[in-house]
């Protein structure tokens, strides 16, 4: 079972009802910026940006490298928790926990067990 956090829109439409997976992010890992960049974690984004440009200007070749793989590391295991950080700095909180074998499982047990995220009319 995979874990998910789901976070509604300001006005909880479901249209813009996001899971977010508790893991490690291999591609934060290995690209950082650009992962920041398409999820849209601007705060997140131009730290990453001074702080690499930081570890450039004042460690030395053999010790920046070291600072940057451990940079790269951290981002990469808490990808996700800096993406929740920031949609719940955006207005959108995290509402639920699920769990499910896949995306798919998971929001299918959201909605099965939070009515009120549904916009079904019955006549």
């Amino acid at each position: 079972m995979r874990i998910f956090t789901a976070h509604a829109g300001p006005h909880r439409d479901p249209e813009d009802l996001l899971l977010v997976p508790e893991r490690a992010s291999l591609v934060a890992m290995v690209v950082p910026l650009p992962w920041l960049l398409w999820h849209r974690c601007w705060m997140a984004a131009a730290a990453y940006c001074i702080v690499a440009l930081a570890i450039g200007l004042l460690a030395t070749p053999s010790i920046a490298v070291w600072l940057a793989a451990g940079a790269h590391i951290l981002i990469g295991l808490s990808a996700q928790d800096i993406r929740r950080l920031h949609l719940a700095a955006v207005g959108s909180p995290t509402i639920a926990v699920v769990a499910g074998r896949d995306r798919d499982a998971a929001l299918f047990r959201l909605l099965a067990e939070r009515r009120d995220l549904t916009r079904v009319e019955l006549r």
